[in-house]
């Protein structure tokens, strides 16, 4: 998929291009933003509300965005969004009320800015979550894919998420050391693909 394929798709939410943009927009993002929700401490019901809350940030907000390449600008944005979704639902678990859609905390502007109350550590652990939600999410988009092969994922599974020997796996599955780590780099290379497309904003299923 090229650049300009990839930017097709922002452009498309940017001026409102329809139900189908923004069902792709949905069915990629909505794990990656239930996900990391949970990973931070919400519930199930709490991460849901979260999902929804920034996707309706995400409708409002989305005209104004202005998409910058170099600086991961749509991952920046749409992690700050979250994050301070995630803050607003555990406030509300805590305090039992509810706050205001429309009390935007600054998700204009960088994470570490409207985390006032948290430090270095704090952004920088949200920022490694976030990072490994959407590693998740490449996975289970690899994994439940099935155009990959069946034994492929096995491997992968075997000696990428299972930690196991190079040899032991090879030697169950009858094949060589070498072949097991091509599936694994092939598999990789797959998943680096993926985060690269999530970070970016490009979707997987946009072949406009």
């Amino acid at each position: 998929m090229s650049l300009t394929t990839r930017l097709s798709l922002i452009d498309s939410l940017k001026n409102k291009g329809g139900e189908a943009a923004w069902a792709r927009f949905f069915r990629t993002y909505s794990t990656v933003l239930v996900g990391f929700a949970r990973r931070q401490g919400c519930d199930e019901h709490s991460a849901l509300d979260v999902l929804q809350e920034t996707l309706m940030v995400v409708l409002r907000r989305m005209d104004t965005f202005e998409y910058d390449a170099e600086r991961g600008r749509f991952l920046n944005w749409l992690l700050t969004i979250t994050a301070n979704k995630v803050r607003e639902a555990k406030r509300r678990a805590k305090l039992d009320r509810m706050i205001s859609l429309d009390a935007q905390e600054g998700e204009s502007k960088p994470l570490a800015e409207t985390l006032t109350d948290a430090g270095r550590d704090a952004v920088e652990n949200l920022e490694a979550d976030w990072r490994q939600t959407l590693i998740e999410e490449a996975l289970r988009q690899i994994l439940c894919d099935p155009r990959t092969d069946a034994e492929s994922v096995m491997v992968f599974r075997a000696v990428a998420l299972e930690n196991e020997s190079a040899a032991a796996v090879a030697a169950r599955h009858g094949m060589t050391a070498n072949n097991v780590y091509q599936i694994k780099n092939r598999l990789l290379n797959r998943v680096r693909s993926i985060v690269a497309q999530l970070e970016n904003g490009a979707l997987p299923q946009d072949n406009d």
